[in-house]
């Protein structure tokens, strides 16, 4: 699931262009020796990484109903189990995680001033 997660979390910042000129200035600003020529060879070579992934397939709206499908996991903690999704132990991912099957990362590191840094 978090792997699903980080294709859907990397085409919002590199393909979707609703983000992409956000994601765009961060980098510029972050990383002054960065060009914009150089961040559209990237973004370039992105877009062919989210094609053969799969993700890449889908439009943004879609893309992105995946990646709140994931959160919804996470957020599901209070221990129901539907008809359908599995309990922890039952030996067998299968297709339906439950929220226990997520690892959960630290928080991202910050800089100094307490901006967070970009984890490309």
């Amino acid at each position: 699931m978090l792997d699903d997660l980080y294709w859907v979390m990397s085409y919002s910042r590199w393909k979707d262009d609703r983000y992409w000129p956000a994601f765009r200035d961060a980098l510029l600003q972050q990383h002054p020796s960065l060009t914009e020529a150089v961040l559209q060879k990237a973004r370039e070579f992105n877009a062919q990484r989210y094609h053969f992934q799969g993700i890449g397939r889908y439009a943004p709206d879609a893309a992105f109903a995946r990646g709140l499908a994931d959160l919804g996991v996470l957020a599901d903690g209070d221990g129901d189990v539907d008809p359908g999704r599995r309990r922890v132990g039952d030996g067998d991912a299968g297709e339906h995680p439950v929220p226990e099957d997520a690892v959960v990362e630290r928080p991202p590191r910050l800089r100094e001033d307490n901006q967070p840094i970009l984890m490309l």
